[in-house]
């Protein structure tokens, strides 16, 4: 199994990869494999290194249950990341959709990093934060460009992105102009 510091942490050193990797057990799924089901405990979070997966999630529609595919990822993605963080319940079922090569690591491992090596601990933390934060990032960008998408006004994307992100206001054009350069202000002053 190639070292973790090369193929999915390349930020770490590779004596932090080597550190890391005795937290961690192997293992592969065959496509079609459930990886996470909804049931499980929220006992382990999975490094997928090789192949990729489906998520799939449960949602009342009406009276109806569905089961949606939310997305298709490819490696090198990391997965129930809420086991670290002591959250109880999966919020999402996994499904190899290819062969999939993966390395877990068990919530009663990361308890003792935390406990006999606090630093890698945390640099797994800032890991998964970083890459929250982009996927979070990411799916407000395509929130807001669906918002934007033919809408005849700002009133229509206003009020589409009331719907989907929450409460927004306009900001007055002179705080606006103070807080971020556009491009009209270039030919004033």
């Amino acid at each position: 199994m190639p070292s973790v510091a090369s193929n999915f942490f390349s930020r770490l050193s590779h004596q932090d990869g080597l550190r890391l990797e005795s937290y961690l057990q192997t293992g592969s799924a065959a496509k079609g494999t459930v990886i996470i089901s909804l049931d499980d405990p929220t006992d382990r979070m999975y490094f997928i290194l090789t192949g990729g997966c489906s998520i799939y999630e449960k949602t009342q529609v009406g009276d109806e249950e569905l089961c949606l595919n939310t997305a298709t990822l490819q490696a090198p993605i990391f997965l129930g990341e809420g086991a670290l963080l002591n959250i109880n319940q999966r919020s999402a079922a996994v499904v190899a959709h290819s062969d999939v090569t993966y390395m877990s690591l068990s919530q009663k491992n990361f308890l003792d990093m935390q406990k006999n090596d606090p630093n890698l601990a945390f640099l797994i933390i800032q890991y998964v934060a970083q890459d929250l934060h982009q996927r979070f990032h990411s799916f407000e960008e395509d929130v807001r460009i669906a918002c934007n998408e033919n809408a005849q006004n700002k009133e229509i994307v206003m009020r589409r992105l009331n719907q989907y992100i929450g409460k927004i206001k306009h900001c007055p054009t002179d705080l606006a102009r103070k807080l971020f350069y556009f491009n009209n202000d270039r030919n004033e002053g």
